[in-house]
């Protein structure tokens, strides 16, 4: 019987110690956690709602004023970044009115030939219109 019990209890030690081994053995030391990485520039900067940054031309056109503020009719070239809560995106190769106040229309080119050609940043803002229809267009920044 004494036997059995010492027999019993070294392969108990060896069970254990056996097992703490391959337990050390498999954990590693450091932990190496990868950064997430963003491809583009879109992932940079966020960008506030209803607002799209938008690369545009501007073109001969009329567009019908709609009081204090003039309209101006642009081509867009491409949709750099847009909020959430867009509605309706600017497509690119459409024709749209864009409604921009005094101060910022003094920013723009004033050849109209050049301003074909040359391509122009737009923060541009999407509005609702008061019968809640339709969706408006204003210009809040111009980069070039």
């Amino acid at each position: 019987m004494n036997t059995v019990y010492k027999l019993l209890i070294f392969s108990c030690c060896l069970f254990c110690t056996t097992a703490c081994y391959t337990q050390k053995k498999n954990t590693p030391s450091k932990h190496k956690i990868a950064k997430p990485t963003y491809a583009g520039e879109a992932y940079k900067e966020s960008i506030s709602p209803n607002f799209m940054l938008v690369s545009v031309s501007i073109i001969k056109g009329t567009c019908t004023n709609t009081g204090k503020q003039s309209m101006i009719k642009v081509l867009i070239k491409k949709t750099i970044q847009q909020g959430s809560s867009i509605t309706n995106p600017l497509i690119s190769g459409t024709e749209k009115c864009l409604s921009i106040n005094n101060t910022l229309k003094q920013k723009l080119p004033q050849n109209k030939k050049s301003a074909h050609k040359e391509s122009i940043t737009l923060l541009v803002k999407e509005k609702l219109t008061q019968d809640m229809s339709n969706t408006a267009y204003e210009i809040v920044e111009i980069q070039r």
